[in-house]
């Protein structure tokens, strides 16, 4: 199916919760029934929506597709939020959704109002990643900046406490992660996400002989000799190794092969 595919043709689904099957019409399929049902009723259930999938379908210029938005203004409105979903939200990848000029998925580190990630609604600041919706990454372009979910909570309005050359994170908010090396990225944590980690472990004999007992280990027996040897040292190694693999060093030093 294309963006201009009918509801009305038999075959020709959208889908939602059913991304990465490998064919956009299966896809699409699964969709109607899960993540875009509310959006696929909707529109199968109005007229207006019908005749405006019927009006667009022949479209090939703006110039058509505008006549069909003044003809079926309501049905317009329900149609493109049914496509929106199947292209941008539950079908992304199977379906092209990047070609289709969708910003992609939100990503896990976003953390503000999914919603708000690439909804033509203004630039976003301090969620965590950059906003699509923002012109640049500096502090500059950002409309919204202490919204639920930002860093800046400073409630001074924009550009707070935004770092001024990236704004997704806040001064004194930075991370570490991504730096493309494990090594320059766990330096640079031990410093920041997990300096208190980091300094407990550091500052603990116990911590440090069961970090040198299981530096030799190759099997489960050496760890469990270490940790009945250095109970508290093993505890709080394990809370630092934590922090750098699965929280601040995920992406550079492969969390998910980790385990986290």
């Amino acid at each position: 199916c294309t963006l201009d595919c009918m509801l009305v043709e038999s075959g020709c689904y959208f889908d939602s919760s059913c991304d990465n099957s490998g064919d956009c019409d299966t896809c699409i399929e699964c969709a109607n029934s899960n993540e875009c049902s509310d959006q696929y009723n909707a529109c199968a259930n109005s007229g207006d929506c019908i005749d405006y999938s019927n009006c667009a379908s022949s479209c090939t210029d703006e110039a058509c597709y505008d006549a069909c938005d003044a003809q079926y203004p309501d049905g317009s409105t329900l149609y493109w939020e049914y496509v929106y979903c199947l292209y941008c939200e539950g079908c992304y990848y199977d379906c092209d959704g990047e070609g289709a000029g969708c910003p992609g998925p939100v990503p896990d580190e976003w953390t503000c109002n999914p919603d708000y990630y690439g909804a033509n609604d203004g630039c976003d600041c301090g969620c965590g990643v950059v906003d699509p919706d923002c012109a640049d990454s500096t502090a500059a372009s950002c409309d919204y900046c202490n919204e639920t979910g930002s860093c800046d909570q400073s409630g001074q309005g924009c550009p707070g406490d935004i770092d001024p050359d990236n704004n997704a994170i806040c001064v004194g908010n930075e991370t570490c992660d991504n730096s493309g090396d494990c090594d320059t990225c766990v330096e640079c944590a031990n410093s920041n996400e997990c300096a208190d980690q980091y300094n407990a472990c550091g500052n603990s004999g116990d911590c440090i002989n069961y970090a040198n007992c299981a530096s030799s280990c190759t099997d489960d027996a050496c760890y469990d000799a270490c940790d009945a040897q250095y109970p508290d040292g093993s505890t709080l190694y394990w809370e630092y190794v934590y922090c750098i693999y699965c929280e601040g060093c995920y992406n550079d030093c492969d969390g998910a092969g980790a385990g986290c």
